[in-house]
């Protein structure tokens, strides 16, 4: 019997499109299902808890593929909900830049207010979309890299509103954590971190640590927008990983 065919189904991160997958799927084979996360905003989702349901209805398991989910960020996050929802769909997984969840209610509803003051600055239509792009990219985790993905963001101005709505609902302070639930997980995690972002560094290394199959590859020139720094890397660490569970 033929073995299944693999497809990617790659979720991007905050102020994200699909189209920021482009560049690291041309090295992909078989098939690759880029995620609109805002599509799931405009069908009604409002939680992390009603993301996966929608995520299962848009993309269906199929007898044909073996599905792989990619998680960047935000996208990993949602993933994370995603593998629970579904543990036997996602056998393998890769979760890039992503935080399992703040354990301290307080520090979750400092992250709540940081995370309101940026939806603010998303729908002030009344400044420049550029300008708040430009604070938004200036965040330590960014390393200070970033200007060509202002000037691809720079045309997305019209969703600021759909982006506000996101941080709200997505903020990582709403997010249960997941530490638990992960010691538990039986199936393959990749975390990928830039060496350039310790934070996350710090962070894929404890969450690679509990997860019973966790491994981790840290990408030394790179900061927090790993898969999109070194595209080429990123999969042939990926494929490696890969190899390495099959």
């Amino acid at each position: 019997m033929p073995s299944k065919r693999v497809r990617v189904i790659a979720l991007h991160g905050a102020l994200g499109i699909p189209q920021d997958w482009d560049p690291v799927m041309e090295y992909v084979a078989d098939e690759v299902e880029k995620v609109d996360l805002y599509t799931a905003i405009d069908d009604g989702v409002e939680s992390f808890e009603e993301f996966p349901e929608w995520l299962t209805a848009k993309v269906p398991a199929s007898d044909e593929f073996e599905d792989v989910m990619i998680g960047y960020s935000l996208g990993g996050r949602l993933a994370l909900h995603s593998m629970l929802f579904e543990p036997d769909r996602w056998q393998k997984s890769v979760i890039v830049s992503a935080h399992p969840g703040l354990e301290n209610p307080a520090e979750r509803q400092a992250r709540c207010e940081v995370d309101e003051a940026w939806a603010q600055k998303f729908a002030d239509t009344a400044r420049p979309w550029r300008e708040v792009l430009s604070e938004w990219n200036s965040q330590p985790v960014f390393a200070g890299r970033g200007e060509e993905w202002i000037e691809r963001r720079v045309a997305d101005e019209h969703r600021r509103q759909i982006i506000a709505k996101g941080a709200r609902i997505w903020s990582l302070g709403r997010q249960q954590p997941l530490w638990g639930e992960m010691r538990n997980w039986p199936n393959n995690v990749f975390w990928v971190a830039g060496g350039l972002d310790q934070k996350f560094v710090k962070i894929s290394r404890r969450a690679s640590a509990e997860c019973p199959y966790g491994m981790i590859k840290v990408l030394a020139e790179t900061g927090h927008r790993v898969p999109f720094e070194e595209p080429k890397a990123f999969i042939e660490a990926v494929y490696a990983w890969a190899m390495r569970i099959s």
